[in-house]
């Protein structure tokens, strides 16, 4: 399998040039899409893979939602993040005819020897410490489906992210 790239950021010229010339010219590879984006970016992009062309495969091969730095200059991990990255990966899971896989990155950090944050997992000398991104990646990947159904949901005035799947004996 050829993994293509498009860029390593989400919106623009960049990709999609990349795309452009990855349709035309190597339709049959998989495309890997890098973005880190605010989380409000992740809450407006739920449906970012629901008009793509259904005829070449993406692999989303990081992504994690990126809030402002905290004052010990790292961006955080928390709730309203992670909420976020699910929101959105509603999204990718409703097009996973089109998104084969996906990744959150960076995916572990040593606490004060970090490179880049946020990370999905932190460690030290004597713990590990899991983030509020890491349980939203286990609970997508213990409830995936083999089969995305058909669903909609009345919101009455209020965002509701939701993606239903099925496999042989659950919905």
């Amino acid at each position: 399998t050829v993994v293509s790239s498009a860029g390593p950021v989400a919106e623009g010229g960049l990709p999609q040039n990349a795309w452009r010339t990855i349709r035309s010219r190597y339709a049959d590879t998989i495309v890997d899409e890098h973005y880190y984006m605010a989380g409000d970016w992740f809450l407006k992009n739920t449906h970012r893979y629901d008009k793509y062309p259904r005829t070449t495969k993406v692999f989303v091969g990081e992504f994690a939602a990126h809030e402002a730095a905290a004052s010990n200059g790292r961006r955080p991990n928390n709730l309203y993040s992670a909420l976020c990255e699910a929101a959105y990966m509603t999204g990718l899971e409703r097009n996973s005819d089109v998104v084969a896989m996906a990744s959150y990155a960076p995916l572990m950090a040593r606490d004060g020897l970090q490179q880049w944050t946020p990370d999905l997992i932190w460690f030290n000398a004597r713990e590990v410490l899991l983030t509020p991104n890491y349980y939203i990646q286990q609970m997508f990947a213990a409830t995936v489906g083999d089969q995305v159904v058909e669903s909609s949901c009345d919101s009455a005035n209020q965002l509701v992210y939701h993606v239903v799947t099925r496999t042989e004996d659950k919905l």
